[in-house]
């Protein structure tokens, strides 16, 4: 299947997707614009397009990443074309980063699925056909309150537990740290949101 990239934008003015028309490549391009605020409701949106019915892979990529390698992204696809329902990046981090995952998200996830991923929240990711339908589909039968939560910054949990159902899970250590826009302003957010979906898709796991 050709390739596809989809742009998912819900800025305020038309900048990014007149840059994004702009810019050559050798992929058809679908631009999104004016969709409604969050990091999930964008993915999703992107998902749910016709363009990716057929693919066997899908990459998402954090589009406020500066420098982006495109090694580390050949590299995700190529575990998912080898077998895994999903591959993440693992990225060398700060010691001041990574609160969230290191005290929650990671012991969280590896207590409940014996799936020990070091950065489950990472931006860049990439799904099997099959693993991108099952999140379809279970994002479906969400409470209206996680289903907000999914919306926003719990996208990253809800893609990655809902894979483990699906196939394994592949982690690909990423030689040097990933610049992006920083998320401090963003901490409260990104807790109120994902929590709540580690939580609840994790309390069904719970072996004691």
């Amino acid at each position: 299947m050709p390739a596809v990239i989809v742009n998912a934008d819900s800025s305020d003015t038309p900048t990014t997707t007149k840059n994004f028309a702009a810019t050559g490549t050798r992929a058809k391009k679908v631009p999104l614009a004016g969709l409604t605020r969050g990091k999930g409701a964008q993915i999703l949106a992107a998902a749910r397009r016709p363009e990716l019915a057929d693919a066997e892979v899908v990459l998402i990529a954090d589009t406020d990443t500066r420098n982006p390698d495109p090694a580390a992204y050949a590299a995700l696809l190529d575990h998912v074309r080898s077998g895994a329902a999903l591959a993440i990046a693992d990225y060398p981090r700060h010691w001041d980063e990574v609160d969230l995952t290191n005290h929650l998200a990671r012991p969280l996830i590896a207590a409940t699925t014996d799936h020990d991923v070091p950065q489950p929240l990472a931006g860049d990711l990439a799904l099997s056909r099959q693993a991108l339908a099952a999140v379809l589909r279970a994002v479906e039968a969400l409470p209206r309150e996680l289903s907000e939560c999914v919306d926003g910054y719990g996208i990253d949990a809800f893609l990655l537990l809902t894979a483990t159902a699906i196939g394994p899970l592949a982690s690909v250590r990423i030689d040097r740290p990933k610049q992006h826009a920083g998320s401090f302003p963003h901490l409260p957010a990104i807790y109120h949101q994902a929590v709540p979906v580690l939580l609840h898709l994790t309390a069904t796991r719970l072996r004691w």
